[in-house]
């Protein structure tokens, strides 16, 4: 069972190659990049890694759904730009959903899509968690500060749980 992975990308060129080698290295079938405009180098250094390229619009969740749609194998591993995979990462997910899983699609909001799709499959059934990490890159905390990160992904996460329409709150999250 093969994985795919599939990375959203937007001017990421100073991270792409790892995250790109970090898949191959975990045991990815394929990865795809799925590019949302970039003005950088981002598609030319994903080009050479031999990630497949995808364009499409900028919303984090479309490029999801396209990478999902366009994906060669079943089982799909999505995965931050600046987030590395430990070495067995497809090995572990392809053990771990052997008995199959059914990709929902994610909705197609300008925020938060990826909490919307965690909570409509912790209402679907039992979590798995693997025990491997990933890594992730602090850029954002460190750009933003880690109080000021924390309490605007607090907020957000409020107003979605208070209805507050995802347009809205893209539109405070980017002021």
């Amino acid at each position: 069972m093969p994985v795919s992975v599939i990375i959203p990308a937007l001017n990421e060129e100073p991270c792409i190659a790892a995250a790109i080698l970090s898949a191959f290295l975990a045991g990815a079938a394929e990865v795809i990049v799925a590019d949302g405009g970039s003005s950088d180098a981002t598609v030319e250094v994903a080009r050479a890694h031999d990630a497949r390229i995808l364009t499409g619009a900028d919303m984090r969740s479309h490029l999801l759904n396209l990478g999902a749609r366009e994906a060669t194998h079943d089982t799909l591993l999505f995965l931050h730009a600046d987030t590395l995979l430990p070495l067995g990462a497809s090995a572990a997910v392809e053990k771990t959903i052997a008995d199959g899983v059914i990709f929902g699609g994610f909705r197609e909001i300008p925020i938060r899509e990826d909490y919307e799709l965690a909570r409509r499959m912790k209402r679907a059934g039992r979590t798995a968690i693997l025990p491997l990490a990933v890594r992730t890159s602090g850029r954002r905390l460190l750009d933003h500060g880690v109080v000021r990160t924390t309490a605007r992904h607090s907020i957000l996460i409020a107003g979605y749980h208070l209805g507050v329409s995802p347009e809205r709150l893209a539109r405070w999250y980017r002021r």
